[in-house]
């Protein structure tokens, strides 16, 4: 149902999708390297075009950690002034380096601008064009059978980060990256000692997320240029619009509040189970039941004796789509 005021435009796939005044946008700050420093324990990473007042939260591409010996290049991190800060483990023989992930920040309400559309009502507005948003490039729903890969032609597809909801999977289900632009499923197996992609369907709802350097002017829609003639937002892409904003660590969970929650796929670092005689070893992603998500085990790597303290997990900063309002 639309509400009394706003904007109404088509997605990809035919869905209707409304603009109003509760709008809350996100983009892309950065797809490249950023600092960290074992020997001190955290470093700053500046981010040129940074907004007023806005939360950020990355998603690491390159490995993070190692699992032997249990030192990770990210241990937490927030806004620190125009930058990002970076905690990680430190050590006498640390140093500092670089590790490449995706920053994005949460837009938030800003005064009218000199150029765009500026939606209100009483308590809340938002503004279209004013600043460079990410655009889901991509959506299907698809059942899936354990791998999916972003299709060759999809824009922004190098540079994108993929979302994923599903029900009616066939037994509880765990998703990882596998690689920059695809995904795999894992289901624990042999009373929780081993896991596998085979044997796995699900009914999944995917949207691909990216920034859109070479916006076009749609066929039909709204487009919208800056003062300096670049085209800023269009509705030939479907921008990308958040839920909510929760923190989860990667062996917790969260109760996002929706019937069926769209997340990032991540990499939450890894677990550790069982005794000092013997510790198995198992990477950790993403889990969803009804409208909770999980940090979970899944693809195996490893096992062997006094592995137990050898754990690394991430408390990251999640946005949170409703699948609902794309599908």
């Amino acid at each position: 149902m639309a509400s009394e005021y706003g904007i109404i435009t088509r997605a990809q796939n035919g869905k209707m999708i409304e603009f109003n005044s509760g709008l809350r946008m996100v983009r892309q700050l950065l797809d490249g390297p950023v600092n960290y420093d074992t020997r001190n324990g955290n470093a700053w990473t500046p981010l040129p075009g940074i907004s007023a007042g806005s939360d950020i939260f990355i998603i690491p591409v390159d490995k993070y950690y190692y699992e032997i010996p249990n030192v990770s290049y990210l241990t937490g991190y927030a806004r620190e002034n125009d930058g990002l800060k970076i905690w990680s483990d430190s050590f006498r023989q640390g140093e500092p380096g670089t590790f490449r992930c995706k920053i994005f920040e949460t837009l938030p309400p800003s005064d009218p601008p000199d150029y765009g559309i500026l939606m209100t009502d009483s308590v809340q507005f938002a503004t279209l064009g004013k600043s460079q948003t990410s655009y889901i490039t991509h959506m299907e729903e698809i059942n899936f059978t354990g791998y999916w890969r972003i299709p060759e032609g999809v824009q922004g597809r190098a540079n994108s980060v993929i979302y994923v909801s599903w029900t009616n999977a066939n037994e509880e289900l765990t998703i990882r990256p596998d690689g920059i632009d695809a995904i795999r499923g894992w289901r624990i197996i042999n009373n929780g000692h081993d896991a596998t992609s085979d044997g796995i369907s699900a009914t999944m709802r995917i949207c691909v997320v990216a920034s859109v350097p070479d916006l076009q002017m749609p066929d039909y829609g709204i487009a919208i240029w800056n003062n300096w003639g670049e085209l800023v937002f269009t509705t030939g892409y479907t921008p990308l619009s958040y839920s909510s904003y929760q923190v989860m660590n990667g062996t917790g969970s969260i109760d996002t509040g929706l019937a069926r929650p769209m997340v990032p796929v991540l990499d939450y670092g890894f677990l550790g189970e069982g005794t000092a005689n013997w510790t198995e070893l198992f990477y950790l992603g993403i889990g969803i039941q009804g409208g909770r998500v999980y940090g979970r085990k899944g693809e195996k790597f490893g096992a062997g004796k006094n592995l137990i303290g050898r754990t690394m997990t991430l408390n990251h900063r999640m946005i949170i789509l409703d699948s609902d309002r794309y599908f």
